[in-house]
Parts: C-alpha cells; sequence; structure tokens
C-alpha cells in the first residue's frame, strides 16, 4: 500500500491503522531483508530499485497466500477436488450429471471409469475409486447405498416390425421373437430379473444375442437383428431405424441404478461427501 501511495499517511489511511506502526512494519522488513525498500524525504517516498524489484515478488506471495487458503476452503466444504466415479450402464443419467456438475461444482474434476459392477465394488472398497453407479444395491457392511433412478424398461424395435406399428408391446407379443438380451453370469442382473419375468408369464422369446452395452444392443436392433428391452433413458440414444414402445402391463420391468459409497467417507472426505449430496439432489430433480 505504501508503494501504491508514495505516502505513508494515505497508505495508513488506507489500511485503517495509525502512521506510527505502519512504518515500523517497513522498518522491520527493511531490516529482516538487510536493504533499504525505500526512500523516504519531505517530499514524500520513492521506491529504491531493491523496493522495485521486491514489489512484484510480494505482491505475488500474497495472493500466492490467498489462493493457498481459498483452495483449502474449498477442500474443506467439498466443492474443488477430484472424485472417480466408476458406472456400468450407459445411462443418460451419467452424462447429464456430469453436465450439471460443471456447471454447479465447477472446481470439482470427475473422472469416469466404466467397469463392471464387481470391479466397481472392487476399486470402490481399495479406495480406486470414490463412488459406484450399479444397477443394485450391494449388501456389504462397509458400503452405503441409495437408489438415484428408477425407470420402466421399453421395447426397442426394428422400425420396419409389425409390432413398430402399435401404441405399446405386451410381453406375449414377444413370444417366439428374436430378442437381444444382456448376458447371463456375475454381471447378469437385467438378464435374471428380465428373464424371471418372461418365465413367471409363460413368455418364451428367441434369444439371439446376449451383449452388455446398450449402444451395441441397439446397434443390432437397428440392423434389424432382432428386439431389445432397454431401460427408457436409452431412448435418448437415436438410431434412425429404431422405435420405443411402453410394455404392457406398465411397469412389469424397472431399471434401477443405486449410487454407492464407503461409509468411511461420510466423516473424513468433504468432496465425495459434496458430490454425493448433489448426486441426490440431481436424482429428487
Amino acid at each position: 500500500m505504501v508503494a501504491q501511495e508514495l505516502n505513508f499517511g494515505r497508505a495508513a489511511e488506507r489500511l485503517n491503522m495509525t502512521q506510527p506502526p505502519l512504518s515500523r512494519q517497513i522498518q522491520q522488513l527493511e531490516k529482516t531483508l538487510g536493504l533499504r525498500l525505500l526512500d523516504r524525504d519531505r517530499r514524500g517516498v520513492v521506491l529504491t530499485e531493491a523496493g522495485s524489484a521486491f514489489l512484484p515478488e510480494a505482491i505475488h506471495l500474497l495472493k500466492s497466500g490467498e489462493a493457498a487458503a481459498e483452495a483449502a476452503q474449498h477442500a474443506f466444504r467439498g466443492d474443488a477436488g477430484r472424485v472417480a466415479i466408476g458406472h456400468s450402464v450407459s445411462y443418460a443419467f451419467v452424462p447429464d450429471l456430469v453436465a450439471a456438475a460443471a456447471a454447479r461444482l465447477p472446481d470439482v474434476r470427475i473422472a469416469l471409469e466404466e467397469l463392471l459392477v464387481d470391479e466397481q465394488l472392487e476399486r470402490l472398497r481399495g479406495g480406486r475409486i470414490d463412488l459406484a453407479l450399479i444397477p443394485m444395491a450391494p449388501d456389504l457392511p462397509d458400503l452405503s447405498s441409495v437408489p438415484v433412478l428408477r425407470e420402466p424398461f421399453l421395447a426397442a424395435l426394428p422400425a420396419g416390425h409389425r409390432l413398430a406399428q402399435g401404441e405399446e408391446v405386451s410381453l406375449q407379443d414377444l413370444d417366439g421373437e428374436p430378442l437381444i438380451m444382456f448376458p447371463p453370469g456375475a454381471e447378469g442382473h437385467y438378464h435374471q430379473m428380465l428373464t424371471a419375468m418372461f418365465a413367471g408369464r409363460g413368455v418364451a422369446p428367441r434369444y439371439v444375442q446376449f451383449i452388455r452395452h446398450l449402444h451395441s444392443i441397439l446397434a443390432l436392433v437397428n440392423l434389424g437383428a432382432g428386439h431389445a428391452l432397454v431401460p427408457a433413458s436409452a431412448a435418448r440414444m437415436a438410431y434412425p431405424e429404431v422405435v420405443f414402445r411402453p410394455l404392457s402391463p406398465a411397469g412389469c420391468a424397472l431399471a434401477e441404478l443405486h449410487l454407492v459409497w464407503r461409509r468411511a467417507d461420510e466423516k473424513d472426505n468433504p468432496v465425495v461427501n459434496e458430490m454425493r449430496r448433489f448426486i441426490l439432489s440431481q436424482a429428487r430433480a
């Protein structure tokens, strides 16, 4: 402030202090450095050559100190940092979430990792990712979860097929029809749910392919290779020869997405907690 005003009286006034302690602070700084920063006379104050060199560095140090304090405060509040999020199925919810977070939490960097469900849980428990988005709630004592998405399955049909001409598709309509299905096995949550639904209603589709990724499933439907049942948000993936129809009876098949986190993070990881709260707010919205 003295360097800006070149006058101790005006500098002290702008700093809301009296002139003597300000003069003492400058003298102490000069003593510490072992050189004069200012030349003083009755006409005013001028910077010495050393003072002119020291001034921009001093300003830089002050700004760095302020930036460090601000960074620490952001980290404490949880609105800055990095959060690694695992996901296994390409829901529209995930890209929508990233876009919303970029607008609301611009200093939080989201690192997305597409992983199988078991891989997500393993990495989450090992601290290699911070949050997981999976289609079922895990039963593990060190993890907590909450559903963030629940939506119906739709029938994805080749545009030229007779079933695409109606307003909806009943499960019985799919009896004997070629169906592209989610794969069985350890990752087969949707496979188990849908095949059990068909069996309970005496419907036997003809499974022609077992595919995990939604975009690959819809690409095959687009080529006329069969029908598919997909979560409703998959309808946002535009394929020119694919039409989507609701299933009858309504609500016969529901897709879920669960947010999973380490219970230990609830106490000591502000940025993960803030992202978790943000994801829950987006889910409610």
